[in-house]
């Protein structure tokens, strides 16, 4: 794209410090389109402005990313946890940017968001998966307990209650110091747990492959991008059997698999959650999968980040009420007929209200 003009910020406020800012932005040769849909999808505005940045350009294989200090490891960190969390293993290529401009771009940005009266149905660079929430009922002891001190909150009440009910990862590695030739020989179960406890033991991000071809397959395990162990010349019952385990967790059928699935599995381990992102596909030969173990520090930047996008498109949908409400609004004045759905909508509202009271909390 050239470099914008004026006529692309047409639907924005021209006054004051704004216009000082759209002449800036006009000055540059960024590709506004492209910056604007990765803070939609990829970094907030908040995280750009925090820790001045500004996403260029991405595809497959790079992501350009312009940052006031290049050197900032803080904020590159950041970066790469964002970009491990949502499953890109691309390049990085830094540019040199000064922060009036990142400030100039992002305030044009959040002006134009603020002045869109368009409802537009978000689109997001990965697709969505599909969150897996087992619950248990409550053993009777628990039942018992007294409730919790009034001066917790309700936040922290559905906090601690979500944890309490969300299964443990019931996985008993014996062999951690085995060769791989040796996990080779195991059943399936184990030497799913035993692949699990390798990637599990020292926390960070860690990760598992499955690849097949025609007549074996092999396993690889990684830990913060770092390879641990790579199981390799798998009979395929073996590696297929550590696949349907997989769908176990799941709650799926065995059945190969016809189109690929991403699944998210909120689970306990060492009383701690931790979320397992599995994407399951099909190759010519059968079942392969992929599955990203998040905890501590790195998920907290992945629900963050699943928060923002989620708060982002729960926005659009009540600017799109608003607008509906208006437009009911206007046509009362041509027939007063009483609104039929009125009395479910405004409890709807409540109830969002409610909600809304809850998070903020």
């Amino acid at each position: 794209m050239s470099s914008p003009d004026k006529s692309d910020f047409s639907d924005l406020s021209q006054s004051g410090d704004l216009l000082d800012e759209m002449n800036h932005v006009i000055a540059t040769n960024i590709n506004l389109e492209e910056t604007f849909r990765l803070v939609d999808h990829l970094f907030s505005h908040q995280d750009c402005f925090y820790h001045e940045i500004l996403p260029l350009a991405m595809n497959s294989q790079c992501l350009t990313l312009a940052m006031v200090e290049p050197d900032d490891t803080s904020a590159l960190n950041f970066v790469n946890s964002i970009l491990e969390s949502v499953d890109y293993s691309c390049n990085l290529k830094i540019a040199t940017i000064d922060k009036d401009t990142v400030k100039a771009i992002l305030s044009v940005y959040h002006h134009r968001n603020l002045s869109n009266s368009k409802a537009v149905q978000p689109t997001t660079l990965v697709e969505k998966s599909t969150l897996i929430l087992d619950k248990l009922e409550p053993r009777k002891a628990e039942q018992e307990k007294p409730p919790l001190s009034k001066k917790a909150s309700s936040s922290d009440s559905e906090r601690l209650s979500t944890l309490k009910f969300l299964r443990s990862l019931d996985i008993y590695p014996q062999h951690l110091s085995n060769s791989p030739e040796f996990l080779a020989t195991l059943p399936a179960e184990q030497l799913l747990a035993e692949l699990l406890g390798q990637v599990l033991l020292n926390g960070g991000i860690g990760r598992l492959y499955w690849e097949r071809n025609l007549h074996s397959g092999r396993i690889l395990a990684s830990r913060n991008g770092t390879a641990q162990t790579v199981v390799d010349h798998l009979p395929l019952e073996t590696f297929q059997g550590t696949i349907d385990e997989l769908k176990k967790l799941a709650h799926l059928n065995a059945d190969p698999i016809q189109k690929t699935k991403k699944l998210e599995i909120a689970r306990l381990y060492e009383n701690k959650p931790l979320l397992l992102r599995l994407r399951l596909m099909a190759n010519k030969y059968g079942d392969e999968a992929t599955l990203q173990i998040l905890r501590g520090k790195a998920l907290m930047f992945y629900q963050k980040h699943q928060m923002d996008k989620l708060a982002q498109e729960t926005l659009q949908l009540a600017q799109q009420l608003d607008r509906k409400l208006t437009q009911i609004k206007l046509r009362t004045q041509f027939n007063p007929t009483p609104v039929a759905s009125l009395p479910e909508l405004q409890k709807l509202v409540e109830k969002l209200t409610q909600r809304l009271k809850s998070i903020e909390n």
